[in-house]
């Protein structure tokens, strides 16, 4: 284990020198982007100036002197002048390098003189961005031999650090790649780092490798939040954790750095306890504040109190240096980190210029700092050898009892789940056989009614034809036969067949039909019920071409045609209307019946219900609700509206389909 952690380390400092030479040749090579620009600023502390009245202002803007504004109230805003020569390409990309402004709109007039505006930053979703990256990007079309002129607003209740930078598409990609390379090897480390303490401490069972995992951990997030990884691969649609996280590792990182220490040096000291635990209540108090009273002010004040606690910290180390022979190697490595945590905190404040130094000497210094600590953690993984040791032969020892107990329980599972295979193939065995009686016995019900209705049917046209020279009544109550036949004949081809069995079960399919035809027969179905009752189809403003499934619709038609007749008197009226609605078609079937109570109207879609109305009348109570079932599988709706004694109106209303997968022609 030793051995193990020792090679760990060996390759985290290789790695920081590779990173630190990448460092040095990306940084260092010729930059052949020769973009002429000049920017300026003009602080807009209120946040309230609109871009009319920056436009009137260009005055007042002032050259800039520090790419770092620290802590600004309000908007900052840049005046950003480009000159593009005839020969150089026309689309250029600026990008703000300044991963944590919470937004940056960018005003530009194109070549009609139209306003137009960009709206970027952490505290946007990463969609609003032109493409997926950490920093506000926006592209330009920057007219050729004359001044071209942008504005952008900016506001943060960061640190505003920000420099722009102008790029053709080739060398954007180029810089991209260099920094993921550079900050992808930082977050390696980190990552191992972190890997490392917490295995340490599941190895160990010591919770000081604890400490040390989760402050490498908060440091992690500290590199990720503050240069925009957090918001651009994880939280691009929620930007407000980004901020949250990075907030809770900044502050509870500097009191989980000082319990590290306290535990890898194991320091009796009061004194620094005290201090350790004072840490823990300003960062709690401090995140409190920041987040449920809004007080910005304790960002810059933070940032101070970082300073003062590695002052102690170091100093405290090198008086102590004598009492602990570890303290010297944790000592060189926290020295140079003080000093990178001064350079990142005066920057912060804008006592320091933004640089590739005080940008970057905060990470080095902290991967530098994490590794004399991880190098101290594996000098005390000696002792673990012979526990772990000792750990190993005892989980072989439970791997091979679970292993034979795992054996004995697939072996168990293996036979349940083939008694269950055997009851579902006993049970679709039996489902296939009623499937099959439930056929022969419609077509048996099918058969033995033909039969006797073709007799009546025969007889009934023989007694009609015998009777033309009879009574009038007499030839009524014939006709009257004959439709209840034609009727009945009706019924057993609709409803007693496997076609219009299995119609329930089947999905959706849309065809291409003709709506007035399918009007027509409902009304005409219905009619055979009743020779009193009048139709009247209003059909003209109705397509007659429409996309829907033909027997569902048919179905429905026919169901409601056939209630209107059951429910009203003879010689009622009964209407079909049609009209086309906000991309719908609305179907209504009125009627001038006794319509429904109130009691009825709320219970209609129940089924199996059935009103004092329909005392003596054939049914079941299904009709409604299958009817408004079938018309909800299509996208549509059917809703009823009655008044008792003034009639009812069915409304149908179906989406207008523009086309269909399965094209055929009902």
């Amino acid at each position: 284990m030793l051995a193990l952690s020792f090679r760990l380390s060996t390759w985290i400092f290789t790695t920081v020198l590779l990173v630190l030479l990448n460092m040095h040749f990306a940084f260092s090579a010729p930059n052949n982007i020769t973009l002429q620009y000049s920017w300026k600023t003009l602080a807009d502390p209120t946040g309230e100036m609109k871009i009319e009245q920056i436009r009137l202002s260009d005055h007042l803007f002032k050259p800039v002197h520090s790419n770092a504004f620290g802590y600004l109230k309000g908007a900052l805003w840049i005046r950003i002048e480009m000159l593009r020569k005839p020969e150089q390409a026309e689309q250029w990309w600026l990008e703000l390098q300044s991963p944590m402004l919470d937004y940056a709109t960018l005003y530009e007039k194109d070549a009609t003189g139209k306003e137009l505006i960009r709206t970027m930053g952490d505290h946007a979703p990463m969609s609003d961005r032109e493409i997926d990256y950490r920093n506000p990007v926006f592209r330009l079309n920057i007219p050729a031999s004359k001044p071209y002129v942008v504005y952008i607003r900016l506001s943060s209740q960061n640190t505003m650090t920000v420099t722009p930078a102008f790029y053709t598409c080739k060398s954007l990609m180029k810089s991209i790649a260099t920094e993921q390379i550079f900050f992808g090897a930082l977050a390696a480390i980190y990552f191992a780092l972190l890997i490392n303490g917490f295995w340490l401490c599941r190895a160990s069972g010591d919770w000081s490798y604890a400490w040390f995992g989760l402050y490498a951990l908060c440091n992690l997030f500290v590199m990720l939040g503050s240069e925009g990884y957090l918001y651009q691969y994880l939280f691009g649609n929620a930007p407000e954790w980004n901020e949250v996280i990075l907030i809770v590792s900044i502050y509870f990182g500097v009191p989980t750095g000082g319990q590290l220490l306290l535990s890898y040096l194991e320091i009796k000291s009061k004194l620094f306890r005290m201090v350790i635990l004072l840490d823990w209540l300003v960062s709690l108090l401090a995140v409190v504040f920041l987040f449920l009273a809004d007080q910005q002010w304790i960002r810059p004040a933070f940032q101070v109190w970082i300073l003062l606690n590695m002052l102690f910290g170091t100093v405290f180390i090198f008086v102590t240096r004598r009492q602990n022979k570890m303290v010297m190697r944790i000592l060189l490595a926290l020295f140079p980190f003080w000093l990178a945590v001064a350079l990142r905190s005066f920057r912060n404040m804008a006592l320091l210029p933004s640089n590739i130094l005080t940008d970057n000497a905060y990470y080095i210094g902290m991967v530098l700092y994490v590794l004399a600590l991880n190098y101290a953690v594996s000098m005390k993984v000696k002792t673990l050898r012979q526990a772990h040791d000792q750990a190993l032969n005892d989980a072989l020892e439970l791997s091979k009892k679970n292993e034979h107990e795992l054996e004995e329980q697939v072996i168990q599972r293996t036979m349940q789940l083939q008694e269950a295979v055997r009851q579902v193939e006993a049970s679709l065995q039996l489902e296939r056989r009623a499937r099959a009686e439930q056929r022969e016995f419609f077509a048996t019900v099918s058969h033995e009614l033909r039969t006797p209705l073709t007799v009546i049917d025969m007889t009934a046209q023989n007694l009609e034809l015998d009777a033309v020279e009879g009574d009038a009544e007499t030839r009524t109550r014939y006709r009257k036969i004959l439709q209840a036949t034609k009727r009945l004949s009706l019924l057993l081809d609709r409803y007693l067949n496997e076609d219009s069995f299995t119609l329930m079960r089947r999905g959706v399919q849309y065809k291409h039909c003709n709506l007035h035809m399918m009007l027509e027969d409902a009304a005409r179905s219905a009619s055979i019920l009743s020779c009193s009752h009048q139709f009247i189809l209003q059909l003209d403003p109705l397509p007659e071409n429409i996309v829907c499934d033909p027997d569902l619709m048919l179905l429905v038609l026919r169901s409601l045609a056939d209630n209107a007749v059951k429910y009203t008197p003879p010689g009622s009226t009964i209407v079909f209307t049609g009209s086309i609605n906000a991309e719908r078609i609305e179907v209504l079937i009125s009627d001038n019946g006794p319509g429904m109570n109130a009691e009825l109207l709320s219970r209609a879609f129940e089924p199996h219900y059935r009103g004092a109305n329909s005392a003596g009348k054939p049914g079941s109570g299904l009709g409604l609700m299958l009817a408004r079932k079938l018309m909800e599988n299509q996208g549509g709706s059917l809703t009823i509206d009655s008044v008792e004694g003034k009639g009812c109106k069915i409304h149908l209303s179906l989406p207008i389909h523009a086309e269909v997968s399965d094209f055929s022609v009902a």
